[in-house]
């Protein structure tokens, strides 16, 4: 009898390959998956953009604060408004606040002109050796907006007073006096000692820091639902976020309990200037604590306006850093 056993082989291997049907199927299949994907992917990224912002925003803050631990001097984020548009920062800088500068007693004589006055140096580097040159002031390590104190016992010596303007050519340095009646009339003569309050600075070598693409922190906002931010004394609209070693913030100000930062989708406008659309998130700073916590706007709206958009930034139950 003849065995059926190479009949059975064969037709074993023929079904190795797939039909034309099956083909057509799957390529079906695949073309219904990636009609899918264009549709509902983009969205789907759209509405992680806010969550990835504030989220860059938290991990940021939350390095700052551990600087200022690890180097036990304030350390923070200046986010600056962008030029085009006010109301919205997308770039951050880190900075850090220096040590006093110190300048050995008997080294100046302070000459008293009308207010404001003036400072000569004698044999005091206000600059750092960085005198010569276009754009060398961001190196000095004296600055505008930064303060001069005296060391004399006299009671108008004790106020710290503003630098309007640092002259390596002449060696000087340009001071205010506080807006006080009791100083303001009557300059300082032959001070000797004194020490220079220095404000935040740039942190040297680190790149600025940029929000994805059509996110953005609305400053708006702040004013809009009354939430002070603490204000930058070198940078003119900017925002300075310091925190001490200890992980508290440096309350430049009045500031609340609280720093709120509102992040949105910029790409999306409700029409109105007092509500939004889209994901809406907040990174709110704890003034006390140095928390750092990422929290949902609550959306309840009452008339043209949300009844009480930080209110999940006020359950102690908040998560944070």
């Amino acid at each position: 009898m003849r065995s059926r056993a190479p009949l059975l082989i064969r037709r074993q291997r023929r079904r190795l390959a797939f039909t034309l049907v099956e083909l057509l199927v799957v390529m079906g299949v695949v073309l219904v998956l990636m009609t899918l994907a264009v549709a509902f992917v983009p969205r789907a990224q759209e509405q992680q953009r806010v969550s990835r912002g504030a989220s860059q925003v938290q991990g940021w803050l939350a390095i700052a604060k551990q600087w200022a631990l690890r180097d036990r001097a304030p350390r923070g984020l200046r986010l600056t408004p962008n030029a085009g548009n006010g109301n919205w920062v997308t770039t951050m800088q880190y900075i850090e606040q220096p040590d006093d500068f110190l300048g050995p007693s008997g080294s100046f004589v302070q000459v008293a002109l009308a207010t404001p006055s003036k400072v000569v140096g004698s044999g005091v580097d206000f600059w750092g050796g960085f005198a010569g040159g276009a754009g060398n002031s961001k190196f000095w390590p004296v600055q505008p907006n930064d303060y001069i104190e005296f060391g004399s016992s006299n009671s108008k010596s004790a106020h710290l007073h503003r630098i309007q303007n640092v002259d390596p050519n002449n060696g000087t340095i340009l001071y205010t006096f506080p807006q006080d009646p009791c100083t303001s009339s009557n300059p300082i003569n032959n001070e000797k000692s004194f020490r220079i309050v220095r404000a935040a600075r740039l942190r040297a070598g680190e790149a600025p820091l940029q929000l994805p693409a059509d996110v953005a922190i609305d400053v708006s906002t702040n004013t809009t639902y009354t939430s002070t931010l603490p204000a930058s004394v070198n940078a003119s609209g900017s925002i300075d976020i310091l925190f001490t070693p200890s992980g508290t913030v440096i309350a430049n100000g009045s500031l609340g309990n609280d720093v709120r930062l509102w992040l949105i989708d910029t790409t999306l406008n409700s029409g109105s200037a007092l509500t939004y659309d889209g994901q809406q998130l907040i990174v709110n700073v704890s003034i006390r604590t140095g928390l750092i916590s990422v929290q949902p706007v609550n959306l309840d709206v009452s008339g043209n306006r949300y009844s009480s958009p930080y209110l999940y930034t006020q359950d102690g139950k908040i998560s944070g850093l």
